[in-house]
C-alpha cells in the first residue's frame, strides 16, 4: 500500500533498529506466546485474557510516560477490568497446570502489547501507516527465520484452497486493514 501511494519506508539503521524492537514487542512476543498458549487453552479463553491489554497499557503508560499517570478513575477502571475478566474466566482458569501456563502466556502477550504501545509513541515523527508497516516488517524479519528453523514448513503437507483463502482474509482484512484503520 505504501508503494502504491508512492511512500517509502525510512532506510536509516537507527530507524530499523527501532522498527525491529517495535515488531518484537507488538508482533513477535505476542504471536509466539498466544500461539503457544492456545495449545493449552481455548481460543475463547485466549480472547478474554488478550482483552486485558488495556489494563496493562494504563499501568505501563504510568511508568513509561510523563503524561499518562494513574488517576483514581483509571485505578477504578483497572479494578473493573480485572473484576470483569475474573467473572468471564470463572473457575475454568484453574483447570490444571497446563492450562494455567497457557493463560500466563496469553496474559504476558497482552503485557507485551502494552509495552509496544508505549514504545510506539517514539514514532510520532512518522505517518501512522509508515510506522505500522515498519513494525510489521520488523516483526516479519524476526519471525520468518524462527518459523523456518522451528516449523520447517517445507516438511508439512501443502494446505488446501480453504486454508489459503483463510490466510488471505486474515492477512488482508484482519491484519492489514486493522493496521490501516
Amino acid at each position: 500500500w505504501l508503494l502504491a501511494q508512492g511512500t517509502r519506508l525510512p532506510l536509516g539503521a537507527g530507524r530499523w533498529k527501532r522498527f525491529l524492537l517495535l515488531g518484537f514487542l507488538n508482533n513477535v512476543i505476542p504471536f509466539i506466546l498466544i500461539a503457544w498458549g492456545e495449545t493449552r487453552i481455548t481460543s475463547g479463553m485466549a480472547s478474554i485474557l488478550n482483552a486485558t491489554t488495556p489494563i496493562f497499557m494504563v499501568l505501563v503508560a504510568h511508568v513509561g510516560t510523563t503524561d499518562e499517570k494513574l488517576t483514581w478513575a483509571k485505578i477504578a477502571g483497572i479494578a473493573c477490568g480485572i473484576a470483569g475478566t475474573v467473572v468471564l474466566v470463572g473457575p475454568a482458569a484453574f483447570a490444571g497446570v497446563s492450562a494455567v501456563w497457557g493463560e500466563v502466556a496469553v496474559i504476558a502477550a497482552s503485557a507485551s502489547y502494552a509495552f509496544g504501545g508505549v514504545y510506539s509513541r517514539r514514532f510520532k515523527d512518522l505517518p501512522p501507516l509508515v510506522a505500522a508497516t515498519g513494525q510489521i516488517t520488523g516483526g516479519m524479519v524476526i519471525l520468518l527465520p524462527l518459523s523456518l528453523m522451528f516449523d520447517q514448513p517445507w516438511t508439512l503437507p501443502m494446505p488446501g484452497i480453504g486454508v489459503w483463502a483463510s490466510l488471505l482474509v486474515i492477512a488482508l482484512v484482519n491484519t492489514a486493514l486493522a493496521y490501516f484503520v
